[in-house]
């Protein structure tokens, strides 16, 4: 038995109607294959691999060629001798960055650079990851004897090789 033919014509409007109405539907809950790529911010600090660049507090230096992106979070424990005083020992400075990728949960980790050392960027400490080296070569201001530095005047000398 075949349906009457006003039956059939209403089904036809029908697939025709939907055909048609799928893609905007669809359109709405569609996912994009690739993420967004983050847009610098004013205070992102651009940077290249192998440079030295200067991040102040909250501030994210960005390898674009690496796809990341590291953030200076904190100065900590800044024991250097203060300038032109007598101090039993030379002392240090740390710092804490975050390294932030696409895809990939933040890492964050500390880096100490000494004091009262000729080239103190030959001995800071460096965070190996799986990809990339990251070296503290120093932290500015230096301590001077009297003299507090506000926190926005803190500022962090970074440099990142690939890793070995």
């Amino acid at each position: 038995m075949t349906p009457p033919s006003s039956f059939r014509r209403l089904g036809e409007a029908l697939l025709v109607v939907l055909v048609l109405a799928a893609p905007v539907a669809c359109r709405e809950f569609a996912v994009d294959a690739a993420p967004e790529v983050d847009e610098p911010v004013p205070g992102d600090v651009a940077a290249e691999l192998g440079v030295p660049f200067r991040l102040g507090l909250g501030e994210l230096g960005r390898l674009e060629e690496l796809d990341l992106g590291v953030r200076l979070l904190e100065i900590t424990e800044d024991s250097r001798c203060p300038l032109g005083t007598d101090c039993p020992t030379a002392g240090q400075v740390g710092a804490t960055f975050r390294v932030e990728r696409d895809g990939f949960a933040p890492v964050v980790f500390q880096l100490w650079v000494p004091g009262l050392v000729n080239e103190p960027w030959l001995r800071g400490d460096v965070f190996q990851s799986e990809s990339e080296r990251f070296r503290l070569l120093w932290v500015a201001p230096y301590p001077e004897p009297g003299i507090e530095v506000p926190d926005d005047s803190l500022s962090a000398l970074l440099r990142v090789d690939h890793g070995i």
